[in-house]
């Protein structure tokens, strides 16, 4: 056997043990592989748009690819919601980084038309995707029963799901590179405040 031929045969080696592995770790997510997960996922994903929940929000974690689907269009949609609507959609985006759910947030961020609850919202679930250490939650204004305000909390551990769309690098930076460029002193106080956490981690994609 001559050296060509040994280096060849080794390379063919190499690129099938590339090959296995990518298949490995390219598995597509449960419910576009299992047809009793599809019409769990659909069903639970008609009942989230319909009356978002946190109960429904556990249930809809399951579905890397129905989940993010269903909140890109909730996103889109949502007006003017009220604490434990906002809360249950905001948590649930955050857990799914997928590239349809951030531009659909992306989009709400930057609307200035869009409430400003809705706009913190979206900006505090997407800075999750920028750093895992953060969380979205709601705080209730003492002053005012019916206001509250959405905050950015630490978190120790953070799972996300698998997802069929996941965000890669660059979408990554163009996320942190809009993110920034709301942090702007016509900016509402509320969301400048949340994008602080752009300055205090430099985890930066």
């Amino acid at each position: 056997m001559n050296v060509q031929t040994c280096i060849a045969q080794m390379l063919a080696v190499a690129t099938s043990a590339l090959l296995v592995t990518s298949n490995l770790t390219a598995q597509p997510v449960k419910e576009l592989r299992d047809t009793v997960t599809a019409s769990r996922c659909s069903l639970t994903g008609t009942e989230f748009a319909r009356k978002p929940t946190m109960s429904l929000a556990e249930e809809l974690l399951a579905c890397g690819d129905t989940g993010p689907a269903v909140l890109a269009r909730i996103w889109e949609r949502l007006a003017a919601p009220d604490s434990a609507t906002l809360l249950a959609v905001m948590q649930i985006s955050a857990q799914l980084p997928d590239t349809r759910l951030m531009s659909a947030m992306l989009l709400r961020a930057e609307d200035v038309s869009s409430s400003l609850e809705v706009r913190s919202g979206a900006v505090a679930a997407l800075a999750v995707y920028l750093d895992s250490s953060r969380w979205p939650k709601i705080a209730a204004n003492p002053s005012q029963a019916s206001v509250f305000n959405v905050r950015l909390v630490q978190k120790t551990h953070y799972s996300p799901t698998t997802v069929s769309r996941p965000i890669d690098v660059l979408q990554r930076r163009e996320l942190r590179a809009r993110l920034e460029a709301l942090n702007v002193a016509s900016s509402p106080q509320q969301l400048r405040y949340i994008l602080t956490f752009l300055k205090q981690t430099d985890s930066k994609p």
